[in-house]
């Protein structure tokens, strides 16, 4: 059964010899599974920080749309932090910049412990060592409404609160996605690489059923991460883990058969 090996696989190395020997069918519906696991959990995290939208609203000052641009706080600098629920107990803040002309540095965001950077024409967020600015497009005004009956119109809105769960469950989707494709690629060729060292004889066609087996510890540890403890450096944790799984499994095949000089 799938459930018996996909428990097997968090602490038996011999058995991923076993299961390597089961048909691509069997192979291809565990990658199913573990697909589905990767997109319900990431999809029930974006439900959880969905949930929090009405509270961060509802803690804004008067928000208006006046003339394409976007006033908070009338148009004063205003600084808030966002929910404890959404950044797991750390403090960081939204904050926002009416006078901003250029966008922001990464000093704006590391030294003021900001996520999010709003000016009166667009938002910025700090990835990749650098400021990604998203720019307002608004078609007409909307008249100054303060922060709890902004929650109120979300909470009514049923089409807006659908097509943020629509988009949010096809980002989700895409990630999940990427997330199985790339993790199988990164220990198909893993797999290899460490085998180039221990010259172990692995029958044909072991090394993709290894790459979608092997993932098994990774949801583990990417549902621990989102659900229980912050890991930091996870990619770094998951290829150092993958590496040791794979190196313990392939200790269970023998040695190739030096040819006589």
């Amino acid at each position: 059964m799938i459930i018996v090996d996909f428990y097997k696989h968090l602490f038996s190395f011999k058995h991923y010899t076993l299961t390597a020997k089961k048909s691509g069918g069997y192979v291809f519906l565990y990658a199913v599974i573990i697909f589905i696991i990767t997109f319900a959990g990431g999809f029930m995290l974006i439900n959880k920080y969905i949930s929090q939208i009405p509270v961060f609203l509802k803690s804004l000052p008067p928000v208006e749309v006046k003339n394409a641009e976007l006033l908070i706080n009338d148009g004063q600098p205003y600084k808030v932090q966002i929910p404890p629920q959404l950044t797991r107990g750390q403090t960081f803040y939204a904050q926002y910049n009416p006078a901003l002309e250029f966008p922001p540095t990464e000093t704006d965001f590391t030294n003021n412990n900001t996520l999010l950077i709003v000016s009166k024409k667009s938002f910025f967020v700090f990835s990749a060592g650098e400021a990604k600015e998203t720019p307002f497009d608004f078609k007409k005004d909307f008249p100054r409404t303060d922060g709890a009956a902004l929650a109120q119109l979300y909470s009514g809105n049923q089409v807006m609160q659908s097509t943020i769960q629509s988009a949010a469950a096809v980002g989700m989707l895409i990630a999940a996605i990427i997330m199985f494709v790339y993790w199988f690629v990164i220990n198909l060729l893993l797999g290899f690489v460490v085998n180039a060292f221990m010259q172990r004889e692995v029958p044909k066609n072991t090394f993709p059923k290894l790459a979608v087996f092997v993932q098994t510890p990774f949801m583990v540890l990417f549902l621990l991460n989102i659900f229980a403890v912050t890991i930091p450096f996870i990619a770094l944790v998951q290829l150092f883990l993958s590496g040791i799984y794979l190196q313990q499994i392939l200790n269970n095949y023998p040695k190739k058969v030096q040819n006589a000089a």
